[in-house]
């Protein structure tokens, strides 16, 4: 069985989360600093290689008005994992994700305020909500 990396798209950091082999559980992975889509990409591609990854989540803006349109950079990025990993990229609606994390770490005691967790938690955010529906409705 193989796991599910979910990703929290931005131009200067990258949330990571990876789900369990059952595919029930999402799990934070280190932010990625974006210093060059090469460093990026490839990063990325070790990752599923050592985490033995199927496909790969990543979250999309989609605004609060439904509109259908995918940010360029967006779908640039998507594209490339995919060619880079050989592995299927799928869309899931991260709506609220990042709020939701920042209202987490503001809850949080003790918890530092490092822009690079605020990122991995949307990451896991995103890469749950994708487990949870798919495991609610057998899409696996």
């Amino acid at each position: 069985m193989g796991r599910i990396l979910g990703i929290d798209f931005g131009l200067k950091r990258i949330g990571l989360a990876i789900s369990d082999e059952e595919k029930k559980h999402a799990f934070g992975r280190p932010t990625l600093t974006v210093n060059s889509w090469t460093n990026t990409l490839t990063s990325i591609n070790k990752i599923c290689q050592s985490e033995s990854v199927e496909k790969i989540v990543i979250g999309w803006p989609k605004p609060l008005s439904g509109q259908l349109k995918i940010n360029e950079d967006l779908k640039k990025f998507a594209e490339e994992i995919n060619k880079t990993t050989n592995r299927p990229v799928i869309y899931e609606d991260e709506r609220l994700s990042s709020g939701l994390a920042d209202r987490w770490l503001k809850e949080s005691a003790g918890q530092k305020k490092e822009k690079g967790r605020r990122d991995q938690l949307s990451a896991i955010i995103i890469l749950q909500g994708y487990l949870d529906r798919e495991s609610k409705y057998g899409h696996q």
